[in-house]
Protein backbone atom coordinates (compact mmCIF):
# COMPACT_ATOMS: atom_id res chain seq x y z
CA UNK A 1 0.00 0.00 0.00
CA UNK A 2 1.15 3.45 -0.66
CA UNK A 3 1.93 6.51 1.32
CA UNK A 4 -1.48 8.65 -0.11
CA UNK A 5 -3.80 5.07 0.29
CA UNK A 6 -2.30 4.71 4.22
CA UNK A 7 -2.71 8.57 4.46
CA UNK A 8 -5.82 8.24 3.80
CA UNK A 9 -6.72 5.05 5.38
CA UNK A 10 -5.50 6.64 8.79
CA UNK A 11 -7.71 9.57 7.88
CA UNK A 12 -11.41 7.62 7.42
CA UNK A 13 -10.05 5.40 10.56
CA UNK A 14 -9.44 9.19 12.92
CA UNK A 15 -12.80 10.20 11.31
CA UNK A 16 -14.39 7.28 12.36
CA UNK A 17 -12.67 7.14 15.63
CA UNK A 18 -13.99 10.41 16.47
CA UNK A 19 -17.55 9.91 15.64
CA UNK A 20 -17.71 6.79 17.73
CA UNK A 21 -16.88 8.91 20.40
CA UNK A 22 -19.23 12.02 19.93
CA UNK A 23 -21.95 9.02 19.74
CA UNK A 24 -20.41 7.89 23.00
CA UNK A 25 -20.79 11.09 24.64
CA UNK A 26 -24.35 11.46 23.08
CA UNK A 27 -25.14 8.05 24.75
CA UNK A 28 -23.76 8.82 27.61
CA UNK A 29 -25.70 11.94 28.09
CA UNK A 30 -28.91 10.39 27.33
CA UNK A 31 -28.43 7.99 30.20
CA UNK A 32 -27.46 10.86 32.78
CA UNK A 33 -30.39 12.65 34.43
CA UNK A 34 -27.80 15.21 35.67
CA UNK A 35 -26.28 15.73 32.48
CA UNK A 36 -29.53 15.96 30.63
CA UNK A 37 -30.72 18.89 33.19
CA UNK A 38 -27.39 20.69 32.87
CA UNK A 39 -27.79 20.34 28.59
CA UNK A 40 -31.63 22.02 29.74
CA UNK A 41 -29.89 24.80 31.51
CA UNK A 42 -27.92 25.77 28.73
CA UNK A 43 -30.14 25.20 25.84
CA UNK A 44 -32.99 27.28 27.22
CA UNK A 45 -36.54 28.32 25.11
CA UNK A 46 -34.85 31.03 23.31
CA UNK A 47 -31.66 28.87 21.79
CA UNK A 48 -34.26 26.92 20.79
CA UNK A 49 -36.31 29.33 19.06
CA UNK A 50 -32.88 31.06 17.51
CA UNK A 51 -32.07 27.36 16.15
CA UNK A 52 -35.89 26.71 14.64
CA UNK A 53 -35.15 30.60 12.82
CA UNK A 54 -31.87 29.83 11.21
CA UNK A 55 -32.31 26.01 10.45
CA UNK A 56 -33.49 26.19 7.09
CA UNK A 57 -31.57 28.90 5.49
CA UNK A 58 -28.22 26.98 7.31
CA UNK A 59 -28.87 23.45 6.26
CA UNK A 60 -30.03 25.04 2.73
CA UNK A 61 -26.59 26.88 2.72
CA UNK A 62 -24.35 24.09 3.78
CA UNK A 63 -26.17 21.45 1.67
CA UNK A 64 -25.38 24.12 -1.62
CA UNK A 65 -21.58 23.65 -0.88
CA UNK A 66 -21.66 20.23 -0.84
CA UNK A 67 -21.57 19.42 3.11
CA UNK A 68 -24.57 16.68 4.54
CA UNK A 69 -25.73 16.47 7.45
CA UNK A 70 -24.04 13.39 9.44
CA UNK A 71 -26.03 13.66 12.93
CA UNK A 72 -28.58 15.89 14.29
CA UNK A 73 -28.08 16.98 18.01
CA UNK A 74 -30.51 18.67 20.57
CA UNK A 75 -29.04 22.36 20.81
CA UNK A 76 -27.95 23.10 17.33
CA UNK A 77 -27.69 22.21 13.51
CA UNK A 78 -25.54 19.02 14.29
CA UNK A 79 -22.61 17.54 12.63
CA UNK A 80 -22.30 17.61 9.42
CA UNK A 81 -19.34 16.39 6.82
CA UNK A 82 -17.93 17.53 3.68
CA UNK A 83 -15.00 16.14 1.62
CA UNK A 84 -12.18 16.56 4.14
CA UNK A 85 -14.03 18.66 6.94
CA UNK A 86 -16.02 18.33 9.81
CA UNK A 87 -18.23 21.27 11.24
CA UNK A 88 -20.16 20.77 14.68
CA UNK A 89 -22.83 23.44 15.47
CA UNK A 90 -24.69 24.10 18.67
CA UNK A 91 -26.27 26.55 20.62
CA UNK A 92 -26.26 27.57 23.80
CA UNK A 93 -26.89 30.18 27.15
CA UNK A 94 -23.03 31.20 28.37
CA UNK A 95 -22.19 32.59 32.04
CA UNK A 96 -22.24 36.12 30.68
CA UNK A 97 -26.39 35.46 29.87
CA UNK A 98 -25.76 35.87 26.21
CA UNK A 99 -27.02 33.28 23.93
CA UNK A 100 -23.77 32.10 21.64
CA UNK A 101 -23.17 29.61 18.61
CA UNK A 102 -20.70 27.29 19.28
CA UNK A 103 -19.61 26.58 15.32
CA UNK A 104 -16.50 23.47 15.91
CA UNK A 105 -14.23 22.73 12.38
CA UNK A 106 -11.62 20.25 11.93
CA UNK A 107 -10.22 18.11 9.05
CA UNK A 108 -9.17 14.42 9.06
CA UNK A 109 -5.60 13.23 9.83
CA UNK A 110 -6.12 15.42 13.26
CA UNK A 111 -4.64 18.65 11.05
CA UNK A 112 -5.85 22.09 11.92
CA UNK A 113 -8.53 23.88 8.96
CA UNK A 114 -7.21 26.87 7.17
CA UNK A 115 -8.16 30.32 8.26
CA UNK A 116 -10.41 30.92 4.87
CA UNK A 117 -12.02 27.43 5.44
CA UNK A 118 -12.84 28.60 9.22
CA UNK A 119 -13.71 32.05 7.92
CA UNK A 120 -15.81 30.56 5.10
CA UNK A 121 -17.85 28.02 7.79
CA UNK A 122 -18.29 30.85 10.15
CA UNK A 123 -19.70 33.66 7.15
CA UNK A 124 -21.79 30.84 5.77
CA UNK A 125 -23.68 30.35 9.14
CA UNK A 126 -24.19 33.96 9.91
CA UNK A 127 -22.81 36.24 7.60
CA UNK A 128 -23.61 39.37 9.45
CA UNK A 129 -22.25 38.35 12.83
CA UNK A 130 -19.08 38.68 14.50
CA UNK A 131 -16.99 35.66 15.13
CA UNK A 132 -14.41 35.21 17.71
CA UNK A 133 -11.65 32.35 18.01
CA UNK A 134 -10.84 32.24 21.57
CA UNK A 135 -6.84 31.82 22.52
CA UNK A 136 -6.96 30.59 25.67
CA UNK A 137 -4.61 30.92 28.32
CA UNK A 138 -1.94 28.16 28.78
CA UNK A 139 -3.60 27.12 32.21
CA UNK A 140 -6.78 26.49 30.72
CA UNK A 141 -6.24 25.08 27.11
CA UNK A 142 -8.03 21.57 26.62
CA UNK A 143 -6.53 19.85 23.21
CA UNK A 144 -8.74 16.99 22.64
CA UNK A 145 -7.92 16.98 18.68
CA UNK A 146 -6.78 19.78 16.33
CA UNK A 147 -10.24 22.19 16.02
CA UNK A 148 -10.51 25.46 15.15
CA UNK A 149 -13.87 26.81 17.73
CA UNK A 150 -15.90 29.80 16.30
CA UNK A 151 -18.23 31.82 18.66
CA UNK A 152 -20.85 34.00 17.76
CA UNK A 153 -23.06 35.76 20.35
CA UNK A 154 -26.42 35.46 18.97
CA UNK A 155 -28.05 38.24 21.16
CA UNK A 156 -25.85 40.80 21.67
CA UNK A 157 -23.18 42.90 19.55
CA UNK A 158 -19.99 40.42 20.61
CA UNK A 159 -16.98 43.09 19.04
CA UNK A 160 -16.52 46.31 19.85
CA UNK A 161 -15.28 48.27 17.11
CA UNK A 162 -12.20 48.24 16.95
CA UNK A 163 -11.82 50.75 13.54
CA UNK A 164 -13.06 53.57 16.02
CA UNK A 165 -15.46 54.43 12.92
CA UNK A 166 -13.01 54.34 10.81
CA UNK A 167 -13.78 51.24 9.11
CA UNK A 168 -10.39 49.72 9.34
CA UNK A 169 -8.69 47.88 11.52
Amino acid sequence: MGQAAQRRRQARTALRDLRASQWEMDRKLAADPGLRERLAELHDEECAALVKRDWHGQSRALTALGWRQVRQNLDGIGTWLRRDQQLVHSVARENDGQVWAHISLSSRGNTMPGWYEVQRAARLLYPDRFGIIPVAPESRHVNIANVIHVWVCLTADSCPDFSHGMNSI
